[in-house]
């Protein structure tokens, strides 16, 4: 069950501590407790848990400039504010003013079947087209909003101009012994990857390790997806990419790197540990949302051409959409060397390597939209002990530093913990941003197929 105002989450305090701070938007008398308790309904697609959503809206409301709250529901009507009604890339997107997006909640089973359907009019088989839709939803479920259903957009785009062939399929370039290289011809990369994950499980159960790279294939979805495949198998999986390029090298100005994820699983059920995330400070899909969102850059994730901190996520955008590209996304640890980006940048080089080099693909350098590159492993642990065994040494470890005192209200977790908690959330609903909501709508215009319908609560009648 979601949490809501009247089954608050225990970690979150209730909407009459925020609403007593005595801040109300001029003409919405009731904006701050609305926002709250959508706040506290709505299950925001993003690995932010539910506490830090309630915590930055706090602080967002301390430190704003006042102005007219935009939420809408399904049958909301129009009279919402003007600036409402047409939003504006800010002039400052590095100020203080607070910007309270609109999300919708849409049937997990219609959605499904909206995407199915999409997928089919694309030239996708009704199997194949359920798995991609699959993974999608997978994504949103939890919480990871910049992988989910806002890429139906990106897809659909490829698959009309021909950049993605629904018809591909993966083919042997090489295969010896616990390792291979697959061609994916250009085909839709959550089918290309699927197969490559269960080739690399099928050699770690005959050779106890499978690795096997991939070229010439397309975007994946979520990196994590590929690695819990092995994982749920009783096996460790990895899973990396590389892509356009998109992270600059420490001291440089302009890309030459993808975001280049890793993703690692271990152990089963509850206390699956599984780490996926990209060597870029962010994935670009973050910087699509916070566009759609109208909303800035609040880290240091990105420079511009002459290695300066930009926190315009619309001009961020605009700079990687440039041909050429200029500036990009910052890796892990940030810009220069000051807090130690050349590591970021030292494991985007690791994937590129396990990615582009070996399986003879493109390099992130070279990539032009399309030919990404992958690579999976999986490990069998039959000589560690077994699966069992690892698994329950995992379990404790992670029972160990979720037991750990905070030091500053929230809980210590591991990797992997807020995704499924969400997951466990999301079980007949996923909440999209009202951009997205959108584009499927047009997608439904443009394929003949019914768009789902937006969900409304009864809270915001």
């Amino acid at each position: 069950m979601v949490s809501g105002p009247e089954n608050p989450s225990p970690h979150i305090p209730p909407c009459a501590e925020i609403t007593g701070m005595g801040w109300a938007a001029p003409g919405v008398a009731s904006g701050t407790a609305v926002v709250c308790n959508a706040l506290s309904v709505f299950p925001i697609a993003t690995p932010l848990s539910y506490a830090s959503h309630r915590a930055r809206f706090m602080h967002s409301v301390r430190t704003s400039f006042p102005r007219p709250t935009c939420f809408r529901h399904s049958g909301s009507g129009g009279n919402e504010p003007d600036e409402c009604r047409q939003r504006k890339r800010p002039e400052n997107q590095g100020g203080n003013r607070l910007i309270v997006t609109e999300y919708v909640q849409i049937s997990i089973e219609t959605l499904h079947t909206f995407l199915s359907r999409v997928f089919v009019a694309r030239g996708f088989n009704a199997a194949d087209a359920s798995f991609i839709a699959d993974t999608l939803i997978d994504a949103d479920r939890r919480g990871i909003s910049s992988h989910g259903v806002q890429r139906l957009a990106m897809y659909d785009h490829k698959l009309r101009h021909g950049m993605i062939d629904p018809n591909a399929h993966a083919t042997v370039v090489s295969d010896v012994k616990a390792c291979a290289v697959l061609d994916g011809h250009s085909g839709m990369g959550q089918l290309i990857s699927r197969d490559a994950m269960e080739l690399a499980i099928s050699k770690a159960q005959n050779h106890g390790i499978g690795i096997v790279a991939v070229r010439d294939s397309n975007h994946f979805g979520t990196a994590g997806f590929y690695a819990r495949m092995a994982a749920d198998q009783g096996l460790i999986g990895l899973a990396s990419t590389n892509s356009n390029p998109l992270t600059v090298p420490t001291h440089a100005g302009l890309p030459a790197l993808g975001s280049n994820p890793i993703a690692f699983a271990v152990g089963q059920g509850d206390d699956q540990l599984v780490y996926d995330a990209a060597t870029s400070t962010v994935s670009l899909g973050k910087i699509e949302v916070l566009v759609k969102l109208g909303q800035p850059i609040e880290g240091d994730w990105a420079v511009d051409g002459q290695g300066l901190i930009n926190h315009d996520s619309a001009d961020v955008m605009d700079n990687i959409k440039a041909t050429p590209r200029i500036g990009g996304l910052t890796p892990l640890g940030g810009a220069g060397e000051t807090n130690a980006g050349y590591k970021g940048y030292g494991l985007a080089l690791m994937v590129e390597t396990f990615t582009g080099i070996l399986s003879g693909g493109l390099l992130s350098l070279d990539m032009r939209g399309q030919h990404i590159c992958h690579c999976f492993a999986a490990i069998s642990l039959e000589s560690f002990g077994g699966a069992p065994l690892v698994g329950s040494r995992v379990a404790e470890l992670s029972r160990r530093l979720r037991s750990m005192p905070s030091v500053d209200g929230h809980d210590v977790l591991v990797p992997g913990d807020k995704e499924n908690t969400a997951f466990r959330i999301n079980t007949t609903t996923v909440t999209v941003d009202e951009a997205t909501f959108r584009q499927l709508a047009k997608i439904g215009e443009r394929t003949g197929i019914a768009a789902p319908p937006a969900i409304a609560l009864d809270e915001y009648r």
